[in-house]
């Protein structure tokens, strides 16, 4: 007899269908007892499953009580208008404190590294924006209860 035992898993999918186990399952379970015992318990159990009577409750209970929910509504996506126009406010007030030093800066960068850095920045922060509010949003729909 060998040390390897199958899993509860494989013992209870052999039970369902016998085509799932290979040999070595096979001629497991006719050497080992306890392996055996456990398959003919997951058999009796697979084989009582079928013949039991169905639920009472045999429906879609939450397709049900989805349907007289009522639509949600469309609203117009204050917190996306909120996020770019406090970017705006952001971006002014830095380019007002800070413009003549940025300018000076980015004339001693080489255009295409100055182009390239800004639209990175700009790319990030827009993704992060997008992430903010989308997150936002989900949350926001699973605390609708109207």
């Amino acid at each position: 007899m060998s040390s390897y035992h199958p899993s509860d898993n494989e013992l209870q999918q052999y039970a369902m269908d016998g085509t799932f186990a290979g040999d070595e399952l096979a001629a497991h379970t006719q050497g080992c007892a306890a392996c055996s015992a456990k398959l003919a318990n997951y058999r009796l159990l697979t084989r009582q499953m079928s013949v039991m009577p169905k639920p009472a409750f045999d429906f879609d209970l939450a397709g049900l009580v989805l349907q007289q929910l009522p639509a949600p509504k469309a609203e117009f996506p204050w917190i996306a208008v909120l996020g770019v126009t406090l970017t705006m406010i952001f971006l002014a007030a830095i380019s007002l404190l800070f413009g003549s030093y940025l300018v000076q800066l980015l004339q001693d960068l080489p255009a295409l590294f100055a182009t390239i850095l800004a639209a990175s920045a700009i790319a990030v922060f827009a993704g992060m924006l997008n992430t903010m509010i989308k997150e936002h949003h989900d949350q926001m729909k699973k605390l609708d209860f109207n």
